[in-house]
């Protein structure tokens, strides 16, 4: 009777033949899975690594534009040729006091190169530098 029950399910190598390319969907499969997280492991890097260099920017573009400021120039102006030279826009440029005392706050922003649908398309960074007396 056992064998007449497997006998119902056809030859002893059908099951084998019937799984066979298995592995090598599975294998398609995790090679998609894990190209994808490389995939967004690299847009966040790239995210990353174009935050750093705008807030770096930034910061140069603020101290450029508060050197300026003290020397009795235009601080705004200053800010944009360097932002220009740093390969990002200037998007905001504020000055605060006068010569002595001042602060210049400036807001610069750069494209970021590859993005996904619904993650900004830009990153931006805001510095603040000048020269305030009597601070401790």
């Amino acid at each position: 009777m056992i064998v007449r029950d497997l006998r119902q399910y056809g030859p002893v190598g059908s099951v084998v033949r019937s799984e066979r390319g298995v592995a090598g969907v599975l294998a398609v499969a995790t090679v998609m899975v894990l190209v994808s997280v490389a995939a967004i492991g690299v847009l966040g890097m790239t995210y990353a690594a174009a935050a750093r260099s705008v807030r770096a920017a930034a910061d140069l573009v603020a101290v450029s534009g508060a050197q300026a400021n003290a020397q009795g120039t235009d601080a705004c102006d200053e800010a944009a040729r360097m932002a220009a030279r740093n390969q990002v826009e200037l998007s905001g440029c504020e000055v605060a006091g006068d010569l002595i005392d001042h602060v210049v706050e400036v807001t610069v922003r750069r494209p970021v190169g590859w993005r996904l649908p619904g993650l900004p398309d830009r990153v931006s960074a805001t510095a603040y530098a000048g020269s305030v007396s009597g601070v401790p």
